[in-house]
């Protein structure tokens, strides 16, 4: 008899980097350069909203 195990993995606040800046918790899209880039607080420098592409980070507090 094969017995189903289902487990739950808690992750902290906030939710994983996936598709682009735009939906990262780093991106602060109100914090832009002279170019409209939105400010990565990760890595510390500008990207466009579309940029970062399968960026796995994710906000820990």
């Amino acid at each position: 008899m094969k017995t189903k195990v289902e487990k739950t993995v808690k992750i902290p606040q906030g939710k994983f980097c996936g598709g682009n800046c735009s939906d990262c918790v780093y991106y602060e899209a109100r914090n832009k350069d002279s170019n409209g880039r939105g400010y990565c607080n990760h890595y510390g420098t500008h990207y466009y909203p579309s940029e970062r592409q399968g960026c796995g980070w994710y906000k820990q507090e």
